[in-house]
């Protein structure tokens, strides 16, 4: 963990840009497909009042579609952010 830390800040440092990560690191309530994490940065960033995020116009971006491979791309790992 400490090692990742490590790389992030450095990441983070070099980009010289107002930025925050969240990363789940156990498979608890912050972990997809479960919503902590989400109700965390709204919180952190005061958005979670009437005032808040425009869910009508947001969406989700996420990385397991469940995707078949095209030669170019590998098969997603799963189908769970459809």
């Amino acid at each position: 963990m400490n090692d990742y830390k490590t790389k992030i800040a450095a990441i983070f440092n070099a980009l010289d840009i107002p930025i925050s990560l969240y990363a789940a690191t156990e498979k608890d309530n912050y972990r997809k497909p479960r919503s902590r994490m989400w109700t965390e940065a709204l919180e952190h960033f005061d958005l979670d009042g009437v005032d808040g995020v425009d869910m009508e116009n947001s969406f989700y971006v996420g990385d397991a579609a469940g995707r078949e491979g095209d030669g170019q791309r590998s098969d997603d790992f799963a189908s769970s952010d459809r």
